[in-house]
């Protein structure tokens, strides 16, 4: 495939995205208090598209080593063997440690969601708990705030 056509697929996917703050939320959703919550489902897309990227990186590693063993560069003698040599190590390792890092996100993205979820069950548990310890009453009627104290 040219760079061009690459170029062409890789606008083409980011025109698709969308973040999650624009149109149906992608999950997310403005609390009534002015603040953002997120759902299980918002943290997984994160994490595939890391999985994603991280596809996207090891195939231009490997056309990167494809390409270098073309050259017939293993550095010698020749200035421009030893440069191209050294930019295709710097690219080399700066893909390397891009990709790693791609995947701790993913794994992290994973935890989070998996986590948030465990907790938001844990307090809508605990709260089913309270009502009905109280009875089924509103904690602020039983609290005496709705009198104003």
């Amino acid at each position: 495939m040219s760079f061009e056509a690459e170029w062409a697929a890789a606008k083409q996917g980011a025109a698709s995205m969308s973040l999650a703050s624009a149109g149906d939320g992608g999950g997310w959703a403005d609390g009534d208090s002015g603040t953002i919550r997120s759902d299980k489902a918002a943290w997984n897309r994160a994490g595939q598209s890391l999985i994603t990227l991280r596809g996207h990186i090891k195939k231009s590693l490997s056309q990167l080593e494809d390409r270098q063993a073309g050259t017939g560069t293993g550095g010698g003698e020749v200035l421009s063997g030893k440069a191209a040599k050294e930019v295709h190590t710097s690219w080399q390792r700066y893909l390397d440690d891009v990709s790693r890092r791609c995947g701790e996100l993913q794994e992290f993205f994973e935890k989070f969601g998996n986590d948030q979820e465990k907790n938001d069950q844990a307090i809508k548990s605990s709260l089913s708990k309270m009502a009905v310890k109280d009875g089924g009453e509103d904690a602020s009627a039983s609290s005496g705030q709705s009198k104003g104290w």
